[in-house]
C-alpha cells in the first residue's frame, strides 16, 4: 500500500471525529428582579455545554450586571405547571445586594442549555435565555483528505524518481 494512502487511512477517521465535536456556545441571560434592584444579565461563552451544578464566578463571564457574583447552570429540575410536573433546565444567579446575597433561579424548557435558540422562562415571563453556536473556521474533512492525497501523490512521485538524474537548465 502506498505511503500516502496509509497516511490517509490513519488520519481520515480523526478528521471526521473532529468535525463532529461540539461547537462553542454563547449564553445570553437577562431577567428583571425587583428584589435585587432591577435588571440582571450576563453573557457566557464556552467551548461545550456549561459545567452543570458548578458555580461560575463573574470574572469568567464575558459581560455581567455590576452586582452579579456568580452563576450556576442545572440540567435537572422539575417545575409544577398547571397540569403536571415538567422537566426543565435552570439558571441560578447570585447577586450581591445591600441586604446580602440574593439567589435568583429561573427555569427554562428541558434541553435549553444544550440547544441553540431563544427561551422564555417556563412560569412567568420576565426571564430570557438565548443560546447560540459560535461559527468556527474549520476546514471540511474532505478538504483535509484532498490535501493529504496531494501530499501523498507528490511524495510518491519524488520517491519514484531515479537518483543521480539531474536536469540543469542553462540560462
Amino acid at each position: 500500500m502506498n505511503l500516502g494512502l496509509k497516511a490517509v487511512a490513519v488520519i481520515a477517521p480523526m478528521l471526521f471525529a473532529e468535525a463532529a465535536a461540539a461547537a462553542p456556545l454563547t449564553f445570553d441571560f437577562s431577567t428583571f428582579e425587583p428584589f435585587v434592584g432591577g435588571n440582571v444579565s450576563f453573557t457566557y461563552a464556552v467551548d461545550s455545554p456549561p459545567p452543570f451544578e458548578t458555580f461560575i464566578e463573574s470574572s469568567s463571564l464575558s459581560s455581567f450586571s455590576p452586582r452579579l457574583a456568580r452563576v450556576r447552570f442545572g440540567d435537572t429540575c422539575v417545575v409544577f405547571g398547571p397540569s403536571a410536573p415538567v422537566a426543565c433546565d435552570r439558571v441560578e444567579v447570585i447577586v450581591n445586594t445591600s441586604f446580602g446575597s440574593t439567589h435568583v433561579v429561573r427555569y427554562f424548557q428541558d434541553g435549553a442549555l444544550v440547544n441553540s435558540g431563544t427561551y422564555s422562562q417556563l412560569i412567568g415571563s420576565n426571564a430570557q435565555l438565548t443560546v447560540s453556536e459560535v461559527a468556527t473556521a474549520v476546514p471540511e474533512p474532505a478538504s483535509w483528505i484532498m490535501m493529504l492525497l496531494g501530499f501523498g501523490a507528490v511524495g510518491s512521485v519524488l520517491r519514484s524518481r531515479k537518483p543521480g538524474k539531474v536536469n540543469l537548465v542553462q540560462a
